[in-house]
């Protein structure tokens, strides 16, 4: 599709229906052709202006020039707008927010967008939003929804309708659903599937990028290197066709992790390099951000610190910028609402004139014929300056219950979010199974005159029902390993470490004092959380062979210490957010605690929490 930009874009121009160009665009943006897109928008002769704003929102959008987008988008003149082009207004509102970190606005405006492409007849795009959806719900676990329903729709209107990138895309979800070591047959099947949808030429970029993942699963989860090297290795020759720097640059990345794994440093840094000296436009800022913190962290791992300092200041720099961009659209955001807000202040002011001046001639009116009216006509404008005054202390009065509300509401979401997560999780991981079996069954339905594979069929359905039965039990184990009703805060610890001294060379000791008594059932989930997520850092990071858990109740105080002989690290130096520490903080923090870190490399870590139980009791 590249090599021939200069026929299509030739073709592209002579484009007289408006309302399809969108998706020449969005085709070209997809196969990561940014400059042909660019090339479009600019050489293109707009009738409506707003038409225009909208092709541009759609390339900011992509291109995560959220500022950009946003300004295009909020100068739209939307009571001009198509129903097609209404579509698309929504529909990029709700990315941009969602990329944004503005789930909540994201979602109202994604939810929009897929009735409106709906009533347009736009069926491919209303089902791509089940999808987006999908995503949204099931990385924010405070929506009362069920996610895997909206999975489910989407896989099933793609194979209806024989949408093969969608149904690909559904198969791959449902991969990366069961990614972890026990699942490598499923995870395999289900890619392969996707594969089977890809096989026009058109969608190389597709399987390239399930090759890509397929990469990634051999490296991280079973670490076959091998495999993991034959899969990169055919994601770049796809992407060498192209010649998209973008691709490039995260094919090298995924090279480096593997030859990382094998030990090989120096080839490690030179993939990285290689990443560092490709010139690419898409998410440039926050692409170097992470690329130099994989140099830095590098180079430390063979001493060479001068380096890695340098790389680390550099990541720094670019860490800033990202977040300076980020403000600047914060602020855009800010000034648009200010501008709207001025605008209704001005039309209230211009009512308020009217309603003025008709009052005044009324008033001169009245003088002109008889004092008595003067005084009726005073009397009256006092009354309705007494009825206004009331009426704004209603409006006050109705605001602060709203914010009570509000606060009330966000207080019921958190004590429910725990609860929610621990009923959702054995649904969602059985879900995807199940949902694979029942498009399995249906795909048997359907063809069950035409297929020669009969016996395969039944057994691979046959495993998949085997298989949601066994999720089923060990998710229940699992489940009853924590802090449940019939169990209290130590027995869960000591559970806690008896697993992860079977499972490792870590060898876990519990011990307590004065915890004769239950706490309250939220505050004992609070700190299993919080135990378990350190736990899970000396797994991770510290190479540690023994450890230690320690809690003390003193009155109405419990004193935790989590203690290790690991490689410790340095405070001042450690991304928090990467080893967890930040989200630590945020737990203790919200029980009003303290939380004291001593860690020094070469002699393990300790780690002081104090929680005072009477705040935090019920």
């Amino acid at each position: 599709m590249i090599k021939k930009l200069p026929l299509l874009l030739g073709l592209l121009l002579c484009f007289t229906i408006k309302a399809q160009q969108y998706k020449v665009i969005d085709s070209l943006l997809n196969d990561y052709n940014i400059d042909g897109a660019r090339a479009i928008i600019s050489k293109t002769s707009y009738k409506d202006s707003s038409e225009k704003l909208l092709d541009n929102a759609q390339y900011y959008v992509f291109t995560n020039q959220l500022d950009s987008a946003f300004i295009n988008l909020f100068n739209v003149d939307t009571l001009s707008l198509s129903p097609i082009n209404k579509a698309r207004y929504l529909d990029y509102l709700g990315k941009t927010h969602i990329a944004d970190d503005d789930i909540d606005k994201g979602y109202l405006y994604s939810i929009r967008a897929k009735e409106q492409y709906l009533k347009v007849k736009e069926l491919y795009d209303a089902n791509a939003f089940n999808l987006t959806l999908y995503n949204l719900f099931a990385d924010q676990e405070y929506y009362n929804y069920e996610p895997d329903q909206l999975l489910e729709l989407f896989g099933e209107q793609a194979i209806e309708n024989e949408w093969n990138d969608q149904v690909a895309d559904y198969y791959i979800q449902i991969a990366l659903l069961n990614f972890n070591y026990d699942n490598k047959k499923e995870v395999m099947q289900n890619l392969d599937l996707a594969l089977e949808y890809l096989k026009d030429d058109n969608y190389a970029l597709e399987r390239a990028r399930i090759f890509a993942i397929k990469s990634v699963y051999y490296a991280q989860i079973t670490q076959e290197l091998d495999s993991a090297d034959y899969y990169i290795e055919k994601a770049d020759v796809i992407e060498k066709r192209f010649n998209i720097p973008y691709k490039t640059y995260y094919t090298l990345i995924n090279k480096a992790a593997i030859t990382r794994l094998r030990g090989n440093y120096k080839e490690t840094i030179n993939l990285l390099k290689q990443a560092e000296t490709l010139k690419h436009n898409l998410y440039k800022k926050s692409n170097l951000k992470f690329l130099y913190s994989l140099l830095s962290n590098d180079y430390e791992d063979q001493e060479n610190y001068k380096t890695s300092l340098e790389y680390l200041k550099k990541h720094i720099n670019y860490r800033d910028s990202v977040n300076i961009a980020d403000q600047f659209v914060n602020l855009t955001k800010y000034q648009t609402v200010q501008k709207d807000k001025q605008i209704l202040l001005e039309q209230q002011q211009k009512i308020k004139n009217k309603n003025l001046a008709i009052i005044f001639g009324g008033f001169l009116i009245a003088v002109s014929i008889i004092g008595l009216l003067v005084y009726k006509n005073t009397n009256r404008k006092k009354k309705i300056a007494e009825q206004q005054s009331e009426l704004e202390k209603q409006k006050l009065q109705t605001f602060l219950k709203e914010q009570e509300l509000t606060t009330i509401d966000a207080i019921i979401e958190g004590q429910e979010k725990e609860r929610q997560k621990l009923a959702g999780d054995l649904h969602d991981s059985v879900g995807a199974t199940l949902a694979t079996a029942r498009l399995q069954f249906s795909h048997l339905k359907k063809h069950k005159n035409s297929l020669d594979n009969l016996d395969d069929i039944f057994s691979n359905t046959e495993e998949l029902l085997s298989q949601a039965y066994h999720e089923i039990r060990n998710m229940s184990h699992l489940k009853n390993s924590g802090v449940l009703a019939k169990k209290s805060l130590v027995p869960a610890i000591e559970n806690l470490a008896k697993n992860a001294s079977v499972s490792t060379s870590l060898q876990v000791e519990v011990n307590h004092y004065g915890l004769e008594d239950r706490l309250d059932n939220n505050l004992e989930i609070s700190i299993f959380r919080i135990i378990q997520e350190l736990v899970t850092n000396i797994i991770k990071h510290a190479n540690a062979s023994e450890a230690s858990i320690t809690l003390t109740q003193h009155d109405d105080d419990l004193n935790i210490i989590v203690e290790d002989n690991g490689k410790g690290f340095n405070l001042s130096a450690i991304d928090k957010q990467g080893l967890g520490l930040s989200s630590i903080e945020k737990r203790v923090n919200f029980l009003h605690g303290d939380i004291n870190i001593d860690s020094t490399l070469g002699k393990g870590t300790t780690i002081i929490i104090d929680i005072p139980l009477k705040t935090n009791a019920s």
